[in-house]
């Protein structure tokens, strides 16, 4: 009898850290976003989570335009991005948004997809060409196409939106 796991040997995704490590080893005050620093980013992040769907909704607001700005990859993009993967199977992410018909969790897998396109070789390419050395290597900008691999991984979003 054969007990090997089907893809043994075989390259796999890095696993995504605990929502919890990310949070607590955030330190939004050294982060940049489209707007400054990223102090308020763990108290955003802290509030996806709560119960209440006004005050998630309030905080995907929050969210979006500073780690993602005109679909810019900034350094503050580098931790929100696993923190979001990893509250994908929290009950609070199955919250059902006000007047919407979709949970929570839908609109945070949108903005991982549209994140991950954002940080595609293709992107980050054109990027580079538009803005020589935005994109210098061992920047936290730089190292976020390395997390690619755990936040598009069969875990976190289905083939179709690889």
């Amino acid at each position: 009898m054969n007990h090997s796991l089907p893809h043994a040997g075989a390259d796999h995704e890095p696993d995504l850290p605990p929502y919890q490590v990310v949070l607590a080893e955030t330190d939004g005050d050294s982060l940049q976003t489209a707007f400054g620093s990223g102090e308020d980013l763990p108290g955003v992040l802290a509030r996806l989570l709560e119960p209440d769907p006004t005050v998630q909704v309030s905080a995907l607001s929050e969210l979006g335009e500073p780690v993602g700005h005109q679909n810019t990859i900034y350094e503050a993009t580098a931790p929100v991005a696993p923190y979001v993967a990893g509250i994908l199977t929290h009950p609070a992410a199955m919250t059902r948004r006000p007047y919407r018909n979709v949970t929570i969790r839908a609109a945070l897998l949108n903005w991982l997809v549209s994140t991950a396109y954002d940080a595609s070789d293709e992107i980050v390419a054109r990027t580079e060409h538009y803005f020589p050395g935005f994109l210098t290597p061992g920047t936290i900008v730089a190292g976020f196409g390395d997390l690619r691999p755990m936040l598009t991984g069969p875990r976190i979003l289905p083939s179709a939106h690889r």
